[in-house]
């Protein structure tokens, strides 16, 4: 039977993977490690073409480079697979070196589904001539194929959607485009049986949560977002059973009844969510759940539904405090959708995520200021600020290169280069801005008052009194 070893590499905790904005997880108000989900629904894919899979996710379980590294020496697997981070992937692909000279064999694969736009002669050879293959399609599909190249032992070559790595040219050569994986019921369950999942905690209870993939594919065209490309434009749902199904197995096989719910949006159907929520409703469900919601896929109807279903939090991407950034955003919403998302959420007693950005080409200091005072008039619960990311492939990218805004000089990521900022604001002061808006946020008497007003137990003081020490922390040291 072939071995696998897919793996989150040693370092600082990372939002991985598909995610639109890739942050050290230090960085974000809220977040705390997030189970490596996509990875366990390939290691299932695997599993069910009859190979042996083993899952590590190092930073979560104290792994340092030398005892990875031993292990994958010790194990000397037909695959492994490293769950890369844009930003740190020419020093993550180090740790196939000491594999390489012990098992030459062994078939070194990225995920690097952010790498889809570039060329593959963009690719550095010398820095990454240790991967022998970078998934860059849609990797429920990619995993199929690359999969039963590795079982049947076939030439990479017939497998779509990657770079493989032609040594003998010393370059990195693209195979046909992979379609995007339309059936999500046909792909198993994702092999949780590979994770410790008691160390995947909710961050204001620390009871352990998993987060479950409903859906994949985006049709809205925000400038910034790279789902466009990694999932699709067009958005699939797995159906209502096949996601109770897996909620059921998180509840009675690991003991898991709080939730993430994990799509570009949660909320595109609803029709499909009413269904979801009654049907968690009849079958007894005794869950606690989150999503995701664009402002204008959401109503009070449905608020009322998602609460009486057991949700208790919707993020919402508010993103800019005008309607003129959101329309030069493409993001397809408006202040006045904003507010009434946010009043609905209010009125089904939800508590709301409200995500914002900063560092588009165009802000001033007063854009900046006119999204905290946004923030600050809805009365959201909860917020985190990040500064915008020029994904390659997004047409955010285009624009920041088009006005001279690139960072090229010191670009650390051959797919994410740094900003300078904005063609008003140097960076040092998007920084800055960040730090002040969070501040003045979380740091309000009233909101510190209102947050512990909802406190109902000394686990649930704990929790949040770790998350405010370390925003704290983060925030006093840097202003």
């Amino acid at each position: 039977m072939k071995k696998v070893i897919l793996f989150n590499p040693p370092g600082g905790l990372w939002m991985r993977g598909e995610v639109r904005c890739e942050q050290s997880i230090d960085e974000l108000a809220l977040w705390a490690a997030p189970a490596p989900t996509t990875m366990v629904m390939l290691a299932a894919i695997w599993r069910e073409q009859g190979m042996e899979p083993q899952m590590l996710d190092c930073p979560v379980a104290g792994i340092d480079q030398g005892q990875l590294e031993d292990i994958l020496a010790k194990e000397q697997p037909d695959m492994v697979l490293l769950n890369a981070s844009a930003i740190n992937l020419a020093g993550d692909v180090q740790v196939f070196r000491r594999l390489k000279e012990i098992s030459p064999n062994t078939l070194a694969a990225v995920n690097a589904p952010t790498l889809t736009a570039l060329d593959p002669e963009e690719i550095p050879y010398d820095l990454y001539s240790l991967v022998d293959v970078f998934i860059v399609d849609d990797m429920m599909t990619v995993s199929q194929d690359l999969g039963l190249c590795v079982r049947d032992d076939t030439p990479l070559g017939e497998v779509q959607g990657i770079f493989y790595n032609d040594r003998a040219a010393k370059k990195f050569v693209r195979t046909p485009k992979a379609a995007f994986w339309a059936d999500l019921d046909a792909l198993p369950l994702p092999a949780r049986d590979l994770l410790d999942n008691q160390r995947y905690t909710r961050p204001d209870t620390g009871t352990p949560l998993a987060s479950i993939v409903d859906g994949r594919g985006c049709p809205f065209h925000c400038i910034y977002c790279l789902s466009q490309v990694t999932t699709g434009r067009t958005p699939r749902k797995r159906s209502v059973r096949s996601v109770v199904d897996e909620i059921k197995q998180c509840v009675n096989e690991y003991g898991i009844r709080d939730f993430m719910f994990r799509s570009d949006t949660f909320t595109i159907f609803p029709e499909w969510v009413h269904e979801f929520c009654e049907t968690i409703i009849k079958e007894k469900l005794d869950i606690s759940w989150a999503a995701n919601s664009r402002v204008n896929t959401f109503d009070v109807e449905m608020g009322k539904a998602m609460k009486a279903a057991g949700c208790f939090l919707v993020e919402f991407g508010i993103e800019s405090g005008s309607d003129r950034s959101l329309q030069l955003q493409k993001k397809g919403t408006t202040i006045a959708q904003i507010k009434q998302a946010v009043a609905d959420a209010h009125a089904a007693k939800l508590l709301i995520y409200g995500t914002l950005v900063l560092g588009l080409p165009w802000e001033t200091r007063e854009d900046v200021m006119e999204t905290l005072d946004l923030a600050l008039r809805l009365k959201v619960d909860f917020i985190d600020i990040t500064i915008m990311q020029p994904w390659r492939g997004t047409q955010l990218y285009d624009m920041t290169k088009k006005e001279g805004l690139l960072d090229e000089a010191n670009a650390t990521s051959i797919v994410l280069p740094q900003i300078k900022g904005t063609k008003h604001l140097p960076l040092a002061e998007l920084h800055e801005l960040r730090t002040h808006m969070l501040k003045k946020f979380y740091f309000r008497p009233g909101y510190i008052l209102s947050r512990l007003k909802d406190i109902r137990s000394m686990r649930q003081l704990s929790r949040y009194v770790k998350y405010g020490f370390r925003l704290g922390t983060r925030i006093f040291t840097k202003g």
